[in-house]
């Protein structure tokens, strides 16, 4: 008897990051993750990554080689897509000393960029070799990979570098023949562990998008129109009274709808009414998502007359706005009071936060928040995770400690400074 194929559901997954990179992603990809569909979108510079974005909307998730392209299109991610990137260890850094140990190369007085300085010294220390003569320049957020060419260059011209190691491409490529240089490739254990983290939050966003999911919505009078005004959320709405309405729809199109969880267009579309409170609830039962959409709703009455909310759980929830939120963000930022509304926070400790990202240079850790505050770690963690889902503070990289454990997320903090109003 002929045999019958099992249909597999397989996950786009766009690879971004230089040609031979993306293909040894998509060769381990097909090999071992049969769930995945890896697509190849390799450049020739970090630069061409943000036209890469752009231009495929089309894909289930995100998987960048690399800290830089990552950093650089974060901001055009759609959240509601889980997307990482593969990190360089020091495990990847120590292969390569003793490969160029083997072959009699000096590495005593060499130039490394992209690696944390920390890194560095661990790699070093494993292979007993002194970093006296090491240069480390750091990867920051609008760093461009032009400066790290200079820094090289300029080190190996007066003779503090007798060799360079980089992890970006493009600057391989600007000095290639000009300068011994080493180009860094990310270990197969570094790639195979961000496939899986890739898998692991599809699979999570597959199995969430079976919770039930209604919202409330609270209007000063009743609007007609607002079955069509929730069309896209494919949803069936119901009158409670007192010009409450019960919506319901799935955690999947609601995530769509209001990408990823961070704005909410219904709030424009009704424009006629004196407040719009919109509160949803994604729970595992319709009881649970009930209650959690009231708390939501309560939450929408304690901030401002247009608002909205979405609640997980008991300690999980999302301050939605409407569109216009961004182009606000990009050309004023929200000033204390409306960062304190928005997020839930005292209008005090947004203060004391706006305080520290001034002094820190906009760079908050969790470790960073916990000393101001005097808070535990784990309540700076989950006040830094209140803002982000508040959209009022991105992640833009981690910080290595040297210590055991991930290493610690770094956060930009997108608030008004120096104004209470």
């Amino acid at each position: 008897m002929p045999s019958r194929e099992t249909s597999v559901i397989r996950s786009s997954i766009g690879v971004v990051g230089p040609d031979d990179l993306v293909e040894a992603v998509k060769s381990l990809a097909e090999r071992e993750f049969p769930q995945l569909r890896p697509i190849s979108l390799s450049y020739t510079s970090e630069a061409q990554a943000q036209e890469i974005v752009l231009g495929h909307p089309e894909v289930d998730a995100w998987l960048f080689t690399g800290v830089i392209p990552y950093t650089m299109v974060f901001h055009l991610l759609d959240r509601s897509r889980p997307s990482t990137y593969i990190p360089y260890t020091d495990t990847t850094l120590y292969g390569t000393l003793v490969e160029l140990l083997s072959e009699g190369k000096e590495v005593r007085h060499i130039t490394i960029d992209t690696l944390s300085a920390q890194l560095v010294k661990e790699a070093f220390s494993y292979v007993g070799l002194p970093t006296k003569g090491v240069q480390v320049k750091e990867y920051r957020l609008g760093l461009s990979t032009a400066e790290f060419t200079q820094f090289h260059l300029k080190a190996f011209e007066t003779h503090r570098s007798q060799l360079a190691i980089t992890c970006a491409r493009s600057v391989y490529n600007q000095l290639d023949g000009k300068i011994p240089i080493v180009r860094l490739v990310p270990a197969i254990a570094s790639i195979r562990s961000a496939l899986e983290t890739i898998l692991l939050e599809l699979s999570k966003q597959i199995a969430s998008d079976a919770q039930i999911t209604l919202g409330l919505i609270e209007l000063e009078h009743p609007e007609p129109k607002l079955s069509s005004h929730t069309a896209e959320l494919a949803s069936s709405i119901f009158p409670l009274g007192d010009c409450v309405y019960l919506l319901v729809t799935t955690r999947g199109l609601l995530q769509q709808y209001t990408l990823g969880f961070t704005r909410m267009p219904l709030l424009e579309k009704i424009t006629d009414q004196r407040y719009v409170r919109m509160g949803f609830g994604i729970g595992r039962s319709a009881a649970e998502a009930e209650a959690l959409s009231r708390r939501a709703l309560e939450r929408c009455r304690k901030m401002s007359s247009r608002s909205s909310v979405v609640c997980f759980g008991w300690e999980r929830e999302f301050v939605l706005s409407p569109r216009e939120f961004d182009h606000m963000q990009m050309a004023h930022l929200p000033t204390l009071l409306l960062a304190s509304k928005r997020s839930g926070l005292s209008r005090a400790t947004i203060g004391k936060l706006s305080e520290l990202a001034q002094a820190t240079g906009n760079r908050l850790t969790a470790s960073d928040v916990a000393h101001y505050l005097n808070v535990e770690n784990r309540s700076a963690r989950r006040t830094l995770k209140q803002l982000e889902r508040s959209a009022l503070a991105v992640p833009i990289g981690t910080l290595s400690t040297g210590l055991a454990g991930r290493p610690s997320i770094v956060y930009e903090l997108r608030i008004e400074a120096g104004t209470n109003n």
